[in-house]
């Protein structure tokens, strides 16, 4: 048997770019942690060198003297504050009984891994339970399913196969942690399979060796599972294959950012305080103050507490040496900044920036971005899981249960005209209701604190505060 241990092709093909991400938005001190990989020294050097003790005083200091300032995490942040501009709206008849899976705290676990990595899994998980279980029986134990979320980097193995021509995942492999006997978290491997046609979990330890005997999940009927509860999530299709990170190049970018840093303090350190320099000092001048003073202390020239730069040569001549502050490093640490922006603004709108919101929305409205596409597939995902979760809870969510998120987030104008055309479609039964509070909320008429089902009750919660634009973009 293989050892559990061993990763799938593609996730050791990607697995330094996806610890690059994570180690970045754990911050300054876990990229520090990294040293040379993340912020290599200047000059190459022999390791004869590089292994002296005095190198590894100097790099330090070198490493000191970055500063990495975590724009990968802001972004992040800000392009999953995005997709929940608003709180999901979910379908007026979603059970009560189900309220506790929390669908918008799961939507946005999801909605980070997706964003940080390009890829996630959503697994449907079940305390193993015995026979047949009743509602009742689940209320009185408190045994319910529950949603984990796991980004690729602990997702280790997976193995796929065709039946009837759909692609079913029938091996995963899972880095994950448990509560052991002595009710502390412990590291370890999940194996979930179809073996024999039932799905199994086997826990193994971190040494690659069985615990325990495997287990079989059942439903609220009794019956156990023939496929693995789980979705694989991509940018643009739920499926197994890998996903390039959105952020991959503002995560670079923010690395080239601080290295800059440490090149700018290094330059600093050296010439960045104004020295007085000295030239045309007679020949052999600087070879005699290299000569102790009787006393054996050092000859110096100073300036006040400070010394001065002599150079040798025949004109001679005294001067304050100082950085330039048109040095390049500066420039670079603007320009590296400004592309992270832009490219934040692009995974937004698939643009470039260099146009307004309101043109890009005029011209490019049909346009998909990656943000939007990672919405889509957030929503599709939660909708597909709801099929594992009426198997172990004995409930009946259909597959096409309402669970919406934002995926416009160019800030449009209020257009009274259209308003009043979506109005009029939805008291023809023509369009959703939401359609129009969707619409409502996005260009800010509708305040957040209206909810959905506020405005389906109360036809008055519409105040319209600010001034409607009879066309996008335009004045009236």
């Amino acid at each position: 048997m293989a050892d559990i241990r061993t990763p799938h092709p593609q996730y050791t093909a990607n697995k330094p770019k996806w610890d690059q991400i994570r180690t970045e938005v754990e911050g300054d001190a876990a990229v520090k942690k990294k040293g040379q990989m993340y912020l290599p020294f200047p000059v190459s050097l022999p390791t004869s060198i590089t292994d002296s003790d005095d190198f590894k005083r100097q790099y330090e200091i070198y490493l000191f003297g970055a500063l990495f300032v975590n724009f990968t995490a802001q972004s992040i942040e800000d392009l999953v504050a995005s997709v929940f501009s608003r709180n999901p709206i979910v379908d007026e008849d979603f059970p009560e009984e189900l309220e506790y899976l929390n669908l918008p705290d799961t939507s946005k676990e999801i909605c980070t891994a997706l964003v940080s990595y390009g890829n996630a899994m959503l697994l449907v998980d079940y305390p193993t339970i015995e026979g047949e279980i009743t509602r009742e029986q689940q209320e009185q134990q408190q045994i319910a399913a529950y949603y984990s979320v796991y980004d690729p980097l602990d997702v280790l193995n997976w193995q796929t196969i065709k039946v009837g021509g759909v692609t079913r995942v029938y091996r995963v492999v899972l880095h994950s942690k448990i509560v052991n006997s002595n009710n502390q978290y412990e590291d370890v491997y999940r194996e979930l399979s179809i073996a024999t046609g039932v799905y199994t979990i086997q826990i193994y330890n971190l040494d690659g060796e069985a615990v325990g005997a495997p287990t079989s999940p059942r439903g609220a009927n009794g019956e156990t599972f023939a496929e693995i509860p789980a979705i694989f999530l991509g940018v643009e299709a739920n499926d197994t294959g890998i996903s390039p990170s959105p952020i991959q190049g503002i995560a670079d970018t923010n690395l080239k950012h601080y290295q800059n840093t440490a090149e700018l303090q290094h330059t600093i350190d050296y010439i960045g305080y104004p020295m007085l320099t000295i030239t045309g000092a007679p020949p052999g001048f600087i070879d005699a103050m290299d000569e102790p003073n009787a006393d054996g202390s050092k000859k110096r020239i100073t300036v006040g507490a400070s010394q001065a730069l002599t150079i040798e040569g025949e004109t001679g001549d005294a001067k304050l040496l100082q950085i330039n502050p048109e040095l390049v490093h500066f420039k670079q640490l603007e320009q590296l900044e400004k592309s992270m922006a832009e490219q934040g603004y692009r995974i937004k709108s698939d643009k470039s920036g260099v146009e307004s919101a309101q043109s890009l929305t005029i011209r490019n409205s049909g346009n998909t971005s990656k943000l939007s596409s990672i919405a889509t597939q957030i929503e599709n995902a939660i909708k597909s899981s709801m099929r594992y979760i009426n198997a172990y809870m004995s409930t009946d969510v259909p597959d096409d249960f309402k669970f919406d998120l934002v995926k416009n987030y160019l800030q449009l104008s209020p257009d009274s005209n259209l308003i009043n055309t979506l109005n009029g479609l939805v008291n023809g039964g023509r369009i959703p209701d939401y359609v129009l509070y969707d619409y409502l909320t996005e260009t800010e008429i509708l305040s957040e604190d209206v909810d959905y089902e506020t405005l389906r009750n109360d036809s008055d919660v519409v105040e319209y505060d600010v001034p409607l634009t009879n066309n996008v973009g335009s004045n009236g």
